[in-house]
């Protein structure tokens, strides 16, 4: 979409110049006896609106496309929006074999069916240590699924996740499962989870 309406913008801009150059002079001779065209001042002011009137022309299209893109749809699909609404914080706990902790926190907005939002991964040792992992969330709701991708915050922790999650319990509940790169081994891992609302 971006490639085309780059290619309309010069198309117009080049379209406009070549008819400011050549246009047809009523008074040149035949094409048997052409001779240069001698551009004159107002040759040049003619050329430079016409230029100017297409960049106008292309920031109003571009204007226009944006406002209702980011605008008027969304407000549109937010007033006809019946579902479920799962904004919020969100807290899993997840208790691990070495007597350690690892706690989800979720952090969603959602605009009808569009969800995005933050989730922390938090490991607790039992020396006190913490292993953080900061993701952005994008997402999609439907019919009461919530599915959604993930990617860490820092570039200098990579990890990615993927989720798969339902919401339960008249809304007070989101569980499925996350699958997810494991920083500590470079492994694939996946957990069963339960969100519960952190009112």
């Amino acid at each position: 979409m971006k490639l085309i309406f780059k290619f309309s913008i010069f198309t117009f801009i080049l379209t406009t110049i070549c008819f400011s150059c050549y246009g047809e002079d009523t008074n040149a001779p035949s094409l048997i006896e052409h001779s240069p065209r001698i551009y004159s001042s107002t040759n040049i002011v003619e050329i430079f609106i016409g230029v100017l009137s297409g960049i106008v022309t292309a920031l109003l299209i571009f204007s226009a496309s944006w406002i209702f893109k980011n605008g008027i749809a969304p407000w549109y699909q937010r007033l006809i929006y019946k579902g479920v609404d799962i904004s919020g914080d969100w807290i899993f706990i997840e208790p691990i074999s070495d007597n350690s902790q690892r706690t989800w926190r979720m952090s969603l907005n959602q605009s009808a069916h569009k969800v995005y939002g933050d989730l922390s991964i938090i490991r607790k040792y039992p020396d006190g240590k913490e292993l953080i992992s900061n993701l952005t969330l994008r997402g999609e709701l439907w019919e009461g699924f919530l599915n959604a991708a993930l990617r860490s915050k820092s570039r200098k922790r990579l990890s990615f996740a993927a989720a798969l999650l339902k919401v339960t319990g008249g809304g007070e509940t989101i569980s499925g499962q996350y699958i997810l790169r494991n920083l500590q081994n470079d492994e694939i891992m996946s957990r069963e989870t339960v969100f519960v609302r952190n009112a």
